[in-house]
């Protein structure tokens, strides 16, 4: 299981934690700031930062309602969606760490991050719900919750009106952990950086 280095000292301790330096607060920053202005524009549709917010805030309380909490990593085994971008802002909020898996692995290769990340849970789509069905078995114990994101835009609203708003973020220091990436492994074995 990938873990923090003991030699390196944490910088910060628990009671200097500000939820302003949680990631997870752009977005909501900005919906109070230009909240009718595109975030981001997917396939045509475009989202602005209010409705993208209502996403974010709706994906941190389905990703706390799957069990994820502060520290747990959230792996992401999508194609372009706007639910890639959401899950990261959503797993900071919560004060998890989103784990991007690159689509294209080979099932030896997902097997190994997933196996040494231990993710919590992980948002797929259709493909990558089979990358997942392909390497269930070796697994084990260690398979994580699957929360399957629907290509289609109003599907995902719709999956997502299911849940309520979770605005609060999670106190964070610059230094928290936020993100988990995996080297190509060229030379041997992938390595976990976290960032």
């Amino acid at each position: 299981m990938f873990k923090p280095d003991p030699n390196i000292p944490p910088t910060a301790d628990a009671s200097s934690c500000d939820p302003r330096h949680n990631v997870g607060s752009w977005i909501s920053h900005w919906a109070a700031t230009a909240g009718g202005r595109d975030a981001l524009i997917f396939d045509g549709e475009s989202y602005s930062y209010l409705e993208f917010e209502d996403q974010v805030a709706r994906l941190a309380q389905a990703l706390t309602d799957t069990g994820v909490e502060t520290g747990d990593r959230v792996a992401l085994l999508l194609d372009n969606h706007p639910a890639y971008l959401a899950a990261v802002f959503a797993s900071a909020r919560i004060g998890a760490i989103s784990l991007p898996v690159n689509t294209r692995l080979a099932p030896a290769e997902l097997e190994f991050i997933l196996t040494d990340a231990e993710p919590r849970t992980i948002l797929v789509d259709d493909r990558g719900a089979a990358l997942i069905d392909a390497v269930a078995p070796k697994l084990g114990a260690n398979r994580p919750t699957m929360v399957l994101v629907p290509r289609d835009q109003s599907a995902w609203r719709a999956a997502l009106s299911a849940f309520e708003p979770l605005h609060e973020n999670t106190p964070a220091t610059p230094d928290d952990p936020m993100m988990l990436m995996y080297s190509s492994g060229t030379t041997g074995t992938p390595k976990g950086a976290l960032l």
